[in-house]
């Protein structure tokens, strides 16, 4: 991980460096395809303006890395919830003590006059291109990454791929079990099993909260919190969940059974949370209290 951050700083070294250097010669090559009819002066200030706003953006990532992947604060929050709006904030202090708005150099290089005497103007293109500068700090290399290859900067390569592998398969789903009233501190051991041929219902004793053995495969549920709670639960790592955040990706139309295991009055105790089959891409949460007895 350390290995990695350094090559990242380092790049970012190189691609300043290469930027300055670029920036004295002449320009002997052929320039790439201008989209938009820009002229090749416009089309070479912009494209140094984005190389150097990479930069940037990538230093900057590798600075805040040490946050993210801090086993406290992982433990603690959710990273992939809060590292936008802690980008935003950190863009947003930069654009504010510096002299740096990436949004209004884009512009300017674009050859779009921002010339302005009215105060009320001034004001509100200050604060304009200062939020939207932050937001694409927010964004990240990934984002500064898919600009510059709609531009033709950098070769279309692999956004479709990449979406791709983080989406959910035809035969996949996604579930995610929450777990609370339990009579004693004691860890909840959640059990995920998927049910093969030689598996029967009627020699199966627990009893379970979600029986959806003989009936069609779970598709969704129905969030019944408040907008405060699910935005609680967004940002932060909920320690009765499993996973604390996230999901857990399990075959579709397959039967599965899950269970929660726990010491009560120094005896073990294990009750069914869900049996039956997922729908294909299903997203699911299950949230159940182990004070309640499923049977009744």
């Amino acid at each position: 991980m350390r290995t990695g951050r350094y090559a990242l700083v380092a790049l970012a070294g190189v691609m300043i460096a290469a930027l300055a250097f670029t920036g004295a010669q002449t320009q002997e090559a052929a320039p790439p395809a201008q989209p938009g009819g820009l002229g090749e002066g416009t089309w070479n200030a912009l494209s140094g303006t984005l190389l150097q706003l990479l930069a940037v953006v990538i230093v900057m990532e590798s600075a805040l890395a040490a946050l993210f992947n801090w086993r406290v604060f992982r433990v603690a929050f959710n990273a992939r919830a809060l590292k936008t709006p802690i980008m935003f904030g950190v863009g947003l202090m930069l654009v504010l003590v510096t002299t740096y708005d990436p949004m209004r150099v884009i512009i300017a290089a674009s050859g779009i006059s921002l010339a302005e005497t009215q105060p009320l103007r001034l004001f509100f293109q200050g604060l304009l291109t200062t939020i939207l500068s932050a937001m694409i700090i927010a964004g990240g290399s990934e984002g500064i990454f898919q600009l510059l290859k709609k531009l033709g900067i950098r070769s279309p390569e692999t956004s479709q791929d990449e979406a791709a592998a983080n989406a959910l398969k035809s035969d996949q789903a996604w579930v995610s079990i929450r777990a609370t009233g339990a009579t004693e501190p004691q860890p909840i051991q959640i059990g995920i099993e998927e049910l093969g041929s030689t598996y029967s219902a009627a020699n199966d004793s627990l009893s379970y909260f979600f029986d959806h053995i003989d009936q069609p495969p779970l598709a969704g549920s129905i969030d019944s919190r408040t907008v405060w709670q699910r935005a609680k639960a967004t940002f932060t790592a909920d320690a009765y969940r499993f996973p604390s955040y996230g999901g857990r990706t399990v075959s579709a139309d397959k039967p599965y059974r899950i269970t929660a295991t726990w010491i009560s009055e120094d005896k073990p105790k294990s009750v069914g949370i869900f049996r039956g089959k997922f729908a294909p891409r299903a997203l699911i949460d299950l949230s159940v209290d182990l004070s309640d007895d499923p049977a009744s």
